[in-house]
Formats: C-alpha cells, sequence, structure tokens
C-alpha cells in the first residue's frame, strides 16, 4: 500500500476524521477483519487524542499529521506533531478509570507503541499492527440482531461463550456495536461462559466506551450470573432479569 497522510487541527472534533482515516486505511489493506480494523482505529484515536491533550495542553489550532502505510505483514500508522514530547511508561494491567486508560487502550490495542523524535524535529508517536496473512474465515457465531427503538438489542445465539469461540464472538459483533450507543446484549441462550467469554464481552464494553455508548445484560441464567458476581463484572456493567427492564434503563437517562 502507497503511503497515505491526512492534517487536521488539534481540535477534538476531528478526532472522527482520524477515526474514519484509519478505517480508511484498513478497508484498503484488505486482509484485515473487524475486529483488528477496530482495534486499530481505537488505537489511532487515543494517539491523538493524547497528543491534543498533553503534548499540545488543549490548543486547538496546531496539527496533527496522520502517516499510514502497511507491508505484508504489519501495518504502522505515525502521528506527527511539533507539542511537547512525552513518552509514555508501559501501560499497566489494570489501569486506573481516572487515569491511564487510553495508554492501556493502545498497548493492548497494537503490537508496538513508540515515541521518538523525527528528523524534522517533529515528536512522533508509531503504532504498529502485525497481520496475520492467513485467509480470512466466515465466523460462525453471527448473533440476532433486533433495534428497538434506539436501542440494538443482540442475541448471541450459542450455548456457551468460552475460548474455543470468544474471538469469533468479538469478529461478529464488533461490526454490528460500531458507531452505535445503546446496546443491549441478551444472554439467555448462554448456558455457560468462561474467562475467555468474559474478555470478550469487556472488549464490547470497551468499544461502546469509547464512542461514549452503554452496553447492558439481560436474561442471563442462574449459573452465568453466578460467574458474573464472582468476576465483579455486575460492578462495571448493568445486569437486567428482562429485555424490556435492560431497554427501558436507557430511556430512563
Amino acid at each position: 500500500m502507497a503511503r497515505v497522510e491526512l492534517t487536521v487541527p488539534s481540535d477534538a472534533a476531528e478526532l472522527k476524521r482520524i477515526r474514519a482515516f484509519a478505517n480508511a486505511v484498513c478497508e484498503s489493506v484488505g486482509a484485515i477483519d473487524g475486529r483488528t480494523a477496530l482495534q486499530i482505529e481505537l488505537a489511532v484515536h487515543e494517539a491523538a487524542s493524547n497528543i491534543m491533550e498533553h503534548a499540545y495542553g488543549g490548543c486547538t489550532d496546531r496539527e496533527i499529521t496522520v502517516e499510514a502505510d502497511a507491508s505484508d505483514n504489519a501495518i504502522e500508522f505515525r502521528l506527527y506533531h511539533c507539542g511537547k514530547m512525552f513518552e509514555c511508561k508501559a501501560p499497566r494491567p489494570d489501569p486506573s478509570p481516572e487515569t491511564g486508560y487510553g495508554l492501556y487502550l493502545m498497548g493492548q490495542c497494537m503490537d508496538e507503541v513508540r515515541y521518538f523524535r523525527a528528523e524534522d524535529g517533529r515528536a512522533c508517536t508509531c503504532l504498529v499492527k502485525k497481520l496475520h496473512t492467513r485467509g480470512k474465515k466466515r465466523c460462525g457465531m453471527e448473533p440476532a440482531v433486533e433495534q428497538v427503538g434506539d436501542v440494538l438489542v443482540v442475541t448471541p445465539l450459542t450455548e456457551s461463550l468460552e475460548i474455543g469461540n470468544a474471538d469469533e464472538f468479538s469478529d461478529a459483533v464488533t461490526p454490528i456495536i460500531r458507531g452505535k450507543n445503546k446496546v443491549v446484549f441478551d444472554m439467555s441462550k448462554l448456558c455457560f461462559v468462561d474467562s475467555s467469554g468474559l474478555k470478550a464481552i469487556i472488549w464490547c464494553i470497551k468499544q461502546l466506551d469509547a464512542v461514549d455508548g452503554d452496553l447492558k445484560l439481560c436474561g442471563l441464567t442462574e449459573q452465568v450470573r453466578s460467574l458474573f458476581e464472582i468476576a465483579r463484572m455486575h460492578k462495571i456493567i448493568d445486569i437486567f432479569d428482562t429485555r424490556e427492564q435492560a431497554v427501558e434503563a436507557f430511556q430512563k437517562k
């Protein structure tokens, strides 16, 4: 892929353009699945947001240039700016809700995150994602989807969400919830969820958080709900007995 670039003002209103640019680059590469594309889009968003907030101190009239190119093995984004040079420490495995979450997401989403100064003096945040060259296989985890007013209700149609299918579930759900901000997962058909399944749910929460969205769960069996309580998931996500209760909760906000 030929090198492409986008230059925008350091205004938070431009983050939508930056995400669209990252998504367009991923689509042009072609061999990137939906989950990987969203990881890249999220990491580029967080890197740009960090530059706006920390390197430029909130100034909205400076410039950020995003460059991207790809090889057979990796895709690379470089974000250049003329603000304060900063190098962040390695993301913590358990970031606090108040600080460090963006850095944590960048580290989780990308294979490499580097900071350096370019030959022209500009500071650069470099994000690298390794690509898998194997053929893309069809995902067999497509859920049922229903729009209830302005709320998207997603129902996994599998009896278990575990290590053997959690990645497939994430791949199937990611493009469905992309751009949505009110989502309910109807878990009534699930009889078993393991730690990998919990991670898949957390992944979805993070995607919605990135666009100021929210995820609510409903219909959990006693066994699945018990696991969520053991993992303290009920502390970070609203859980309702019925679909109607979950949808109505959005209307009360």
